[in-house]
C-alpha cells in the first residue's frame, strides 16, 4: 500500500449549511485517509490517501459549494496541484505551474 501525503487549504462561505460542508468534506476525507488527519489549523488539513489527487478532488468538490467554496490540494514531495471551486485570482497558476482547475 502506497500512501501520498496531501495537504489541503480551503475556505467554505459563510452561507446556509457551512458547518454540514464542513462535516462533509471531513468525513470524506476520512473514507479516503487510512490514517489520522491533521486538522488542527481551521483551514488547512494534511492527509494521507492511496487515492490519486483527482479522486481526492472529486471527493473534495462533491463536499462544497463550488460557485462559493474554495479549496486547494496539493501533494507533498510531487508537483500536481488542483484547485477546487470559485477561484477568482488566477495568479495561483503563475505561481503554482502546475496547478489545475478540478
Amino acid at each position: 500500500m502506497t500512501l501520498f501525503t496531501y495537504w489541503m487549504s480551503f475556505r467554505l462561505h459563510n452561507v446556509v449549511a457551512r458547518d454540514q460542508r464542513y462535516e462533509r468534506l471531513s468525513n470524506g476525507l476520512n473514507r479516503l485517509s487510512p490514517t489520522p488527519i491533521w486538522m488542527e489549523p481551521t483551514s488547512l488539513l494534511v492527509f494521507q490517501s492511496e487515492a490519486g489527487i483527482d479522486d481526492v478532488a472529486a471527493v473534495v468538490k462533491a463536499a462544497i459549494y463550488p460557485q462559493t467554496d474554495l479549496a486547494i490540494v496539493g501533494m507533498m514531495h510531487f508537483r500536481p496541484v488542483r484547485v477546487i471551486g470559485r477561484c477568482t485570482d488566477a495568479s495561483i497558476f503563475n505561481m503554482v505551474p502546475d496547478a489545475r482547475v478540478a
